[in-house]
């Protein structure tokens, strides 16, 4: 582990000393594991992330630091992925309360469920038919539980990607951090959405984890 580079780093993100003193434990931890299994922190893989280490966010910005993006972005996805399960639908911004209701008498309440139930365009059309819900209100929460996978994306952030138009994962990853922060700066000021724009290194995150998260929905 490069410590004193990392350091460094978490120095310029203006990271506090007691963070910065977490994160390094949670990489030396993290090493030491790997080391018991014959790997070093540049051999890892995202399994190794998502069974070795409990502190995700330490990871994350260890290969930020290294620029391996791959793994950046699976420890993003893993440190995500702790509260995905519990997720409720009733979250989103923008999805009416009747079409909450008629999900939940059938079992569908988190986001982990409805991307389950609706992933493929058979089981959007079987669900609508039977909550009574329009196939377009069931793809739109698919797609919202879908970005929601992404660290960062949940109420505000979630709609406001959704409704700019980068409501799929491909149509982030299409895209540089930069043209991100501009089109959704863009679409606020045009249309009067209640919310800000992310910042670049947000942005950055978010496209990273559009890349490498594995797809999920049949479109």
């Amino acid at each position: 582990m490069d410590e004193q580079g990392y350091v460094i780093f978490l120095q310029k993100n203006k990271k506090p000393l007691g963070v910065i003193q977490r994160y390094t434990a949670g990489v030396r931890h993290f090493e030491t594991y790997l080391a018991e299994h014959g790997k070093t922190l540049e051999e890892a893989s995202p399994d190794d992330i998502r069974q070795g280490s409990g502190d995700f966010l330490a990871l994350a910005m260890y290969y930020e630091y290294l620029g391996n993006e791959r793994l950046c972005a699976a420890a993003h996805a893993a440190f995500s992925a702790k509260n995905y399960a519990t997720l409720k639908l009733s979250v989103f911004m923008g999805i009416l309360p009747e079409t909450i209701h008629k999900l939940k008498a059938f079992g569908i309440i988190t986001a982990e469920q409805m991307l389950s139930a609706g992933r493929t365009p058979t089981g959007r059309a079987a669900l609508a038919r039977e909550t009574d819900i329009s196939i377009e209100e069931i793809l739109e929460l698919v797609k919202l539980s879908d970005q929601a996978r992404i660290g960062g994306h949940k109420r505000v952030r979630a709609r406001l990607y959704h409704d700019a138009g980068l409501d799929t994962l491909d149509k982030i990853a299409a895209l540089e951090p930069e043209e991100v922060c501009r089109k959704l700066d863009e679409y606020i000021r045009q249309s009067g959405f209640n919310g800000i724009p992310p910042t670049p290194r947000e942005a950055a995150n978010s496209v990273r984890m559009a890349r490498y998260l594995p797809r999920m929905v049949e479109y």
